[in-house]
């Protein structure tokens, strides 16, 4: 979600290696089709800048093209149309993160060279990323660091041994209730996180094993399910007048080109 603006991107995964980029309007719930890429977008390692106008991602296409196996592009959203593409980067990239509209802070220590680029785009200078990064020496890095600038408050870092580290958050919501999930670095390999709902003044602990995403958007709570974008609405008895914003079971492959 665009930390500024009313706006998200919707990463919709299949069929097999297929992923469609879709802008969603959070003002008022409307969907606006982008452009669908035949292999992964790694969505833990890309990030949406903070009016909601670019989008950076760090894709795959599971076999070697002119700038590599995996590749880092800066585009329009919704679309994959890359005004910036820095090739050759390795597996264990460990993301990119926008500090400001147009400025944006990437991994360095696995960084290749820049394909092409754009003047409107620049670089921040190696350490100058404004919040901490995670402790894990690859995956994942900036994803932490996404969560620590979108508000979420770190509850526990654990490391299981040099390699692996376990990962607690929490953000506050209304009425009580703290919105909490976890993940270590081989979930997040798998991008499966755990959330749930906590009430701690009335002991009450909700589990949603379901959830593939969730956050606080203004004063609803927001979450992804089943292929599905749900909302709803937190009370003192807990979440109510859930709804379903958007269905995106029945999309197929499209060829669309940008319009730019």
């Amino acid at each position: 979600m665009a930390s500024k603006a009313p706006l998200a991107v919707v990463l919709r995964r299949g069929p097999t290696r297929h992923v469609c980029i879709v802008l969603w309007n959070r003002a008022d719930d409307t969907f606006q089709l982008g452009q669908w890429l035949k292999g992964r977008i790694y969505e833990r390692c890309s990030d949406l800048s903070p009016d909601g106008k670019s989008l950076i991602t760090y894709v795959s296409k599971g076999h070697e093209e002119d700038v590599g196996y995996f590749w880092m592009a800066i585009s329009e959203a919704p679309y994959l149309k890359a005004h910036v593409l820095t090739s050759g980067i390795g597996r264990c990239f460990r993301g990119a993160i926008w500090v400001g509209n147009t400025r944006y802070w990437d991994d360095r220590q696995w960084i290749g060279e820049d394909h092409y680029s754009h003047p409107l785009y620049s670089r921040v200078d190696e350490y100058e990323c404004p919040w901490p990064l995670g402790s894990s020496g690859s995956f994942g890095a900036t994803y932490f660091a996404r969560h620590i600038r979108d508000g979420w408050l770190l509850l526990a870092e654990v490391a299981r041994n040099e390699r692996e580290f376990h990962y607690q958050f929490q953000k506050f919501l209304v009425a009580g209730w703290e919105l909490h999930k976890e993940y270590n670095d081989r979930s997040y390999a798998r991008g499966v996180e755990a959330y749930s709902l906590c009430h701690p003044e009335l002991k009450r602990v909700n589990d949603f094993p379901n959830w593939k995403w969730a956050d606080w958007d203004g004063d609803r709570l927001v979450w992804a399910t089943e292929g599905r974008l749900e909302t709803g609405t937190l009370t003192s008895v807990g979440l109510t007048d859930i709804r379903v914003l958007k269905d995106f079971n029945d999309m197929k492959f499209e060829a669309i080109k940008a319009p730019y």
